[in-house]
Order: structure tokens, then sequence, then C-alpha cells
């Protein structure tokens, strides 16, 4: 079964563990979304475990604060940022960073 203490959310019509890790290049966090061993998960065939997105985005040109980072939310991660605000995971838009063709709201992470 899922780890008590790991959040989980409902991304994709997947039930996710988010893990918190750090990106190396530059120590911003990252944060992943990885299938969970929930019943509804294995009822529909979705592996425990299988990576689902990685819902950052690394800027190695931005120097972050220790609980702030980049949510990329658009194409396979679109919504991302809206589950992981209802779950309380990450709150207010710092402000946002302009990357390439896109735009990265930079949040503050709560856990």
């Amino acid at each position: 079964m899922a780890n008590p203490t790991v959040p989980i959310v409902c991304f994709s019509n997947i039930d996710c563990e988010v893990i918190k890790k750090r990106y190396v290049v530059n120590d911003q966090i990252a944060i992943q979304l990885v299938a969970s061993d929930s019943e509804r998960n294995i009822l529909k065939g979705t592996c425990p475990g299988k990576p689902v997105c990685t819902a950052t985005q690394c800027i190695v040109s931005e120097k972050f604060s220790e609980s702030a980072t980049a949510i990329k939310d658009y194409y396979e991660n679109k919504g991302v940022f809206n589950v992981l605000k209802a779950a309380g995971l990450i709150e207010e838009t710092i402000h946002y960073l302009h990357e390439g063709s896109f735009y990265y709201p930079v949040v503050k992470v709560n856990f």
C-alpha cells in the first residue's frame, strides 16, 4: 500500500504519490508524480511506481529560494498546477519566468 507520509493526488485519472527531490544542477525543488499503489490504479492496470509526470521545470539560469520552484503546466502536464494547489502542496504564484516559448509560475512548495 501507499506510504502514508507521501502526499497523494489524482492527476490524469491516476492516483499519484508526490515526490519532492532537488535538481542537482541548481538545487531547485523537483516534483515528480508516480502512480501510487491504490486499488483504483491496480483495477485500471496502472503499475504502482510508474512515472506519471515531472511537475516542475528546471531553469538553470534562475536562482530559486529554498522553498520555491517553477511549475510546468502545459502539454501533458496541463492541470498539474491546479491539482497541486488544491491539495495544499503549493501556494501563491510568486512570479512568472519566461523560458523559450513558455511562462512558468514560480510557487512556494509546502511539503
